[in-house]
């Protein structure tokens, strides 16, 4: 009875460390701007003018949150080197710093609120952030938790390369499988008595992740019966999709993520994503029409080619579309193959429009005919799509949504080349997009998405 206690006990603990995390963090942020005053004025302000200056900063709060939310920043799976750390929460305190310039220069009060104060504050938050985000992990994650495998395939062959990770917060201590395998601090049981000596001599470990293989009638019995005094089963595949954000392609149950997505479920989530695809998109066009007059001198002066690249894409229900970039690459190419690293392809300025994905700007026009959305997966090429539709038959389900400037993919993943390995990779980045897409989750892209530009992380 005590192990079962203690066990629901460091469930509870662990589910409740997110909201701890969110206390501190809000915390945190209101000493920062207190000290940001304080700095700036060299004493404490009385307490109406405190009280004023703090409500006005609640938004730029708010905001500074939410952004380290859809950055992943509460993800207590994971947990984050101090070079990773500084620069989430330097890029959350710039996101926090531009939207406080917004709404403080529209403000009606804008003559009265504390604008000299928000790089203090901004630099104080950064560092007092990752100094308790540090001692948090010390404190909370430095036990992680002990999981089991029940069942070993290539899924759960990926997921050790992950979870043996120094920052990953789960640590797989055993395996059950009759397979012939061997790894370093990992204990494998072939039978059934042999995982119940082993759970009974370690009663801390109460996590099973289990594959949907048929298991004997014994190990059922036995997994069935342990739920009584507190194991906890999860599904190999749902594991998968938690820990990576991908769902799983050589495992994938097709029915199962139709029915999970939904699409014709989510019309009112359709219909404003078209609306906000038309307001960003037109916008986005007269906004950046000087960059692109800029890219188009930089392209024309270059090597005196075309400033467009356009190719035949498909895209929402297979339906071939035209695609328009600002052309990176030397003049005879077409694009009908992928890029290598280092590619001697493309131009010198087509680097650097790359790094900063200005060259996708013109698929805002794209977006605004209906081709394409703001965000979701990448459009192949017609050829190779059509040789993926082959080779690949799911991967036709792409096609239940409109292909993306910017998706979970494109700010997940790396580069894909054309090979069926880095293809299936893509898919299941986007297929848990498919099965997962919202209004949050847009949100969290388009964020990541503005990181990438600012890492000039652009390929």
């Amino acid at each position: 009875m005590y192990t079962y206690i203690m066990r629901q006990v460091k469930k509870f603990s662990r589910k409740s460390l997110q909201i701890r995390l969110l206390c501190i963090d809000v915390i945190l942020l209101l000493f920062s701007v207190v000290l940001s005053l304080i700095i700036r004025n060299g004493s404490i302000e009385h307490g109406s003018h405190l009280r004023s200056v703090i409500i006005s900063f609640l938004p730029v709060i708010a905001f500074y949150l939410i952004f380290m939310y859809t950055i992943e920043l509460y993800n207590i799976d994971k947990y984050y080197s101090l070079t990773h750390l500084i620069q989430a929460f330097s890029y959350s305190s710039f996101a926090s710093l531009l939207f406080a310039s917004f709404i403080f220069y529209f403000s009606p009060q804008r003559n009265t609120l504390p604008k000299r104060i928000l790089i203090f504050f901004c630099i104080i938050s950064i560092i007092t952030l990752v100094i308790s985000r540090k001692i948090f992990y010390k404190v909370n994650l430095q036990q992680k938790l002990p999981i089991v495998f029940i069942g070993y395939n290539s899924t759960v062959k990926n997921l050790l390369k992950h979870t043996q990770s120094t920052y990953i917060s789960y640590e797989p201590v055993a395996i059950f499988t009759q397979s012939p395998i061997q790894y370093d601090n990992i204990h494998i049981l072939s039978t059934v008595d042999e995982l119940k000596k082993y759970i009974y001599a370690h009663q801390h470990i109460n996590t099973f992740v289990i594959d949907k293989t048929t298991h004997s009638d014994e190990l059922t019995s036995y997994i069935l019966s342990g739920h009584h005094w507190g194991i906890t089963t999860i599904p190999l595949d749902a594991f998968y999709e938690h820990l990576l954000r991908r769902v799983p392609i050589k495992n994938i149950d097709i029915h199962s993520i139709i029915s999970t997505a939904n699409i014709k479920n989510k019309k009112v989530y359709i219909k404003v994503k078209r609306m906000f695809d038309i307001m960003v998109s037109l916008i986005g066009l007269i906004v950046s029409l000087p960059i692109l007059l800029l890219a188009a001198c930089l392209i024309k002066i270059y090597d005196g080619g075309s400033v467009f690249f356009k190719q035949k894409r498909k895209g929402y229900a297979g339906s071939i579309f035209t695609i328009y970039k600002l052309r990176t690459m030397t003049i005879e190419d077409n694009g009908n193959s992928f890029l290598k690293q280092n590619e001697q392809r493309i131009t010198k300025p087509g680097k650097i429009l790359r790094k900063i994905r200005v060259d996708e700007l013109p698929q805002l026009f794209n977006v605004l005919k209906g081709d394409m959305s703001l965000i979701g997966p990448r459009p192949d090429y017609v050829d190779f799509a059509d040789y993926l539709e082959t080779s690949l038959p799911i991967y036709q389900y792409r096609y239940v949504v409109k292909p993306g400037i910017t998706g979970w993919d494109q700010i997940c993943g790396t580069y894909h080349s054309s090979t069926i390995k880095d293809t299936s990779m893509k898919l299941e980045y986007d297929f848990y997009y498919i099965k997962n897409m919202s209004f949050f989750l847009d949100v969290s892209i388009c964020f990541k998405t503005i990181m990438t530009i600012f890492r000039m992380q652009g390929k």
